[in-house]
């Protein structure tokens, strides 16, 4: 008895292994079948599941209410490239389809529905696809099985999978109860004979087979049963049917390559990693190429473009369509051209430069920039709307051109609107502006005074960064002169900078003094750069008290008289504080002996050569490198110097930069 038992424990997994092996085998033959485009209207693999929010009856099946998704047939074809993230078949994300005739479908593709439950059900490796078992849940990605955990929606699933399973055998010629052991007359290998009679056509269910699937669904539209799948070919011309994701990695990838190809041609770079792309258009063709594959890619970020032809109206507008349909939170746009962008001969010309101001209003944008701002930019811009918001706005910069060689009356009008722009933007953290010396006063003054976001202007001969709110502005009576606005706004808001920097320059010493009184009850500066080389005693004087008044963490200043450098010493030093000094090679010795850099070396500091620069003959650097710096003579070359550059920070080093013209090493 008991050895009848083994015998018969043995044979039922015998019939299994049989049966795994020849569904396995009907299985690949499905998958790799190969149609043509025109028969292939619709998607080929399927599976029949229990409808989870009817009931199911047990006694009579084929009255429970059944509903039909289509497989995503991913794989090898749908991964990218080097890749090691494998594609596996799985659902269609799709909520599927009422079956209207559930006996008829059973009947009529009882054999592909057993192949795909199986294959679902228990895992199998075909082809080149391995699908994996139900336990891993990536046939689950397609259902909307919510359960309280991961285990009862798996559990569910299979319920379900096993319910249509026995729904098909009970569809199927009912010759020999197969594989369950419940026919004991019949033979393993006459069941397995049964079921290969079974699936003997399945590999036959063609095209025509599959567009009269829709006349067994509760659908109106049979023209469009998809199942959110999405029909591809192969790089070997073979029809797929996958879901948007991989429909769409293999879309990425082709634009990607495409995008990469355009950035390469054009001179520009593409960082994939930061989704970074640097590039200039010469032409509009070009553009066009660039702009379609832009807005077809995931995952650019930053956008640094430049248009470098006489672009028109229609090229600004394409590259807003771009940058609207594209994932691109920072853009940099330059405007280069010699004359005029053409206008459409239907828009008016105050709508010329509207596409760059729309990209701004996009709501996607956080960090913007429009560098050398052509003269006319805001005059032929379209006043904004009340409803117009800027909220997601970071970061405004806007180039100088915009304010120069303009007449009074047009930029009043350019002003109003450049004050209406920064209006609609509360949340701005960050605002850069270039412009002329003589319209500072007048865009200072546009700006929102109760902000707290950082301001910076850059102007030819100045750099000005402020850290508000700032006061409301005052200016002198009867004074139009551009030279007295600008001391007005020093000598108010002196106190209020953060950093200055400027060249050599009439404006210097007027703009220091003034600030010796906006700074004497305190000062926010702390950066503070300069070139005194040919500045007065007097400049020199209130320059140091100035810094006297800061508490600066960074001073670079060029000094060219031995009675100047007495301005190091109203340097208020912490810890962390950065002095970069430029001075003739012959005031070295002086400078080495100053009490503020002796003390800097009895820190502990050291020096090292940072650079050295070729200029003209002059004092040999050998002595002075080995002497005063502690060089090598290895290290040392036999170039002749004229200055030296003079740096000591924070990380307990003093830096020594020799200056040249003629090219830069370093040592």
């Amino acid at each position: 008895m008991l050895c009848d038992q083994g015998h018969i424990t043995q044979l039922l997994v015998q019939q299994s292994l049989d049966r795994l092996v020849l569904i396995e085998r009907k299985t690949e033959a499905i998958l790799t079948q190969n149609y043509e485009l025109l028969e292939f209207t619709i998607p080929r693999l399927f599976i029949v599941l229990p409808d989870k929010k009817s009931p199911w009856d047990f006694k009579n099946k084929f009255r429970t209410k059944f509903c039909l998704h289509f497989i995503c047939e991913c794989g090898e074809h749908t991964e990218a490239p080097g890749s090691n993230v494998r594609h596996r078949p799985h659902l269609a994300r799709h909520e599927g389809y009422v079956v209207s005739k559930p006996t008829e479908l059973f009947e009529k593709y009882g054999p592909l529905l057993l192949l795909m439950l199986e294959m679902l059900k228990a895992g199998t490796s075909v082809a080149a696809n391995f699908v994996p078992a139900l336990s891993t849940l990536r046939v689950m990605d397609g259902l909307d099985y919510v359960q309280s955990t991961i285990g009862t929606a798996a559990t569910q699933l299979i319920k379900s999978i096993e319910y249509s399973l026995e729904c098909v055998e009970e569809s199927r010629p009912q010759q020999i109860k197969t594989l369950d052991g419940h026919d004991s007359k019949g033979s393993s290998s006459a069941a397995l004979h049964d079921l290969a009679a079974y699936l003997a056509d399945v590999e036959g269910l063609g095209g025509v087979d599959l567009r009269q699937l829709g006349s067994y669904l509760a659908t109106k539209d049979e023209d469009n049963l998809y199942g959110n799948l999405y029909r591809m070919t192969t790089a070997d011309g073979h029809v797929k049917w996958v879901c948007i994701d991989h429909y769409e990695a293999i879309t990425q990838e082709y634009w990607i390559q495409k995008l990469r190809e355009v950035v390469s041609v054009s001179g520009g770079k593409f960082d994939e990693q930061l989704g970074k792309i640097t590039v200039i258009l010469g032409s509009s063709l070009a553009a066009d190429d660039f702009f379609n594959a832009l807005r077809k890619v995931k995952g650019v970020l930053d956008l640094d473009v430049e248009l470098s032809w006489e672009h028109q109206y229609t090229d600004l507008l394409k590259l807003k369509r771009a940058v609207s349909r594209s994932e691109i939170k920072s853009v940099s746009v330059r405007l280069r051209r010699h004359g005029h962008p053409k206008a459409d001969h239907h828009l008016h010309e105050g709508q010329l430069y509207d596409p760059i101001l729309d990209i701004m209003f996009l709501s996607s944008i956080q960090y913007f920039e429009l560098r050398d701002a052509p003269k006319d930019f805001f005059e032929k811009c379209s006043p904004l709307t009340k409803h117009a918001d800027l909220s997601h706005l970071k970061r405004l910069s806007i180039g100088a051109r915009w304010t120069e060689g303009r007449a009074d009356n047009h930029f009043a009008t350019d002003i109003a609107l450049f004050k209406s722009l920064v209006s609609k933007a509360p949340n701005l953290a960050s605002l850069y502006l270039r412009t002329s010396v003589e319209r500072l006063p007048a865009v200072f003054n546009a700006i929102p005074r109760h902000r707290t976001y950082q301001i910076e202007f850059n102007c030819k001969d100045f750099f000005l960064q402020f850290l508000p709110p700032l006061p409301k502005p005052r200016f002198r009576k009867n004074s139009s002169r551009d030279l007295m606005h600008l001391m007005d706004l020093f000598e108010i808001h002196g106190a209020l900078l953060r950093r200055l920097e400027f060249s050599k320059t009439k404006l210097d010493e007027a703009v220091i003094s003034t600030m010796v009184e906006a700074t004497k009850n305190g000062s926010s500066l702390e950066e503070l750069v300069v070139d005194t080389r040919d500045s007065s005693d007097g400049h020199i004087k209130n320059l140091a008290k100035v810094i006297a008044h800061s508490k600066l963490s960074k001073l670079t200043i060029a000094l060219k008289k031995e009675q100047h450098l007495c301005i190091l010493e109203s340097v208020q030093w912490d810890s962390s504080g950065m002095l970069e000094v430029i001075v003739p090679l012959e005031m070295k010795k002086q400078l080495e002996d100053m009490s503020i850099i002796q003390q800097r070396v009895q820190m502990g500091l050291v020096f090292t050569v940072k650079r050295f620069l070729i200029r003209h003959p002059g004092v040999g650097p050998t002595e002075m490198m080995q002497k005063i710096w502690d060089r090598p003579k290895s290290l040392v070359s036999t170039t002749q110097w004229n200055e030296i550059g003079l740096s000591i920070g924070p990380q307990r080093q003093i830096r020594l930069g020799l200056n040249t013209q003629e090219h830069t090493a370093a040592v």
